[in-house]
């Protein structure tokens, strides 16, 4: 009996240390290629023009995302929905350009890895903290927090379209990033 439970310790260790060690890959590993899946955020798609442009031309496409007060000061590439997978980067943030410019009508979605450097400080953000998105124009637009949660990694109406202009900012958060940490901000007038 004493050896079998010592049989079973040691394997319930091996099991968290390989757990652990995958873990800290997919935090250290920048070169690592993560998609995130499509699948149930159909209803939520911005109108079917986008996917018959190869380029979306926008007046001044959004550059920058800083969040002053979480030492947030990245890049925003642009990204889109290819074979129901979104495009990722680990060189900053991600816009998607299947969404609105941030500061236009609707809901505009930034999103990034959890990682240092990027958006790891994301799941500190307070409410009324300030958001600001610079322009390839030079101009800067504040959005201000107005709410965060923690949803699961399917919940598709982080996506919702909105009469008014909002910007959502997410990461993934949680065991083996299970999950997903959404920010919430509208346009500060």
């Amino acid at each position: 009996m004493k050896n079998a439970f010592n049989i079973f310790l040691i394997t319930l260790s091996i099991v968290f240390f390989t757990l652990a060690g995958f873990q800290v890959y997919l935090r250290l590993n920048p070169s690592r290629t993560l998609a995130v899946s499509t699948v149930g955020f159909e209803k939520y798609r911005y109108p079917q023009v986008f996917d018959q442009v190869d380029e979306i031309v926008v007046l001044s496409n959004p550059i920058r995302i800083q969040i002053e007060d979480l030492g947030i000061n990245l890049p925003i590439f642009q990204s889109r929905i290819n074979n129901d997978v979104w495009e990722t980067t680990d060189k900053g943030a991600s816009y998607l350009v299947e969404t609105p410019v941030p500061g236009d009508k609707g809901n505009s979605v930034i999103y990034g890895h959890n990682w240092n450097g990027l958006f790891a400080n994301l799941v500190n953000t307070k409410s009324g903290q300030i958001v600001k998105v610079e322009y390839e124009d030079g101009s800067t637009k504040e959005f201000v927090v107005d709410h965060t949660s923690i949803v699961g990694p399917d919940n598709s109406e982080i996506l919702a379209f909105s009469e008014k202009p909002i910007l959502t900012i997410y990461t993934c958060t949680g065991f083996l990033d299970s999950q997903r940490f959404v920010v919430v901000a509208t346009l500060k007038q």
